[in-house]
């Protein structure tokens, strides 16, 4: 937890002091090998976000209603290990989410409200 309250620090210039922490979500795997270890934190309304130009290039808010209202716009296959995973797929506005934060997303929503899970998995 003390890595990931850090990591927002640096990369978004959230203080740790400004997160309330939920939970945890499963570990997952990137495509590069990295373990990631995502938790779900609760920031003040008006905490003002600052990217660390050289660790990201934009910061965007999506408002969770519209993952609730919405289907994903399409899904990418990816391959990883021994299994094949259909990841959602979400456009809003000017971005696109997919790939591990869509994974994060997938469980987020179905963590807290029993969704679905939108990721499907398929042995090779």
């Amino acid at each position: 937890m003390h890595t990931a309250l850090r990591e927002t620090e640096e990369e978004v210039g959230i203080s740790p002091r400004d997160v309330q922490v939920a939970g945890r979500l499963s570990q997952v795997v990137s495509k590069h090998g990295i373990v990631v270890t995502p938790y779900v934190g609760v920031v003040p309304v008006d905490v003002q976000l600052v990217p660390n130009e050289a660790e990201i290039a934009s910061i965007f808010n999506v408002p969770i209603s519209f993952f609730l209202e919405n289907q994903p716009h399409g899904y990418d296959c990816l391959s990883f290990e021994q299994c094949v995973y259909h990841v959602p797929r979400f456009n809003y506005e000017d971005y696109l989410i997919w790939g591990l934060s869509a994974v994060i997303l997938s469980e987020f929503l179905n963590v807290v409200f029993e969704i679905d899970s939108l990721v499907k998995v398929e042995k090779k």
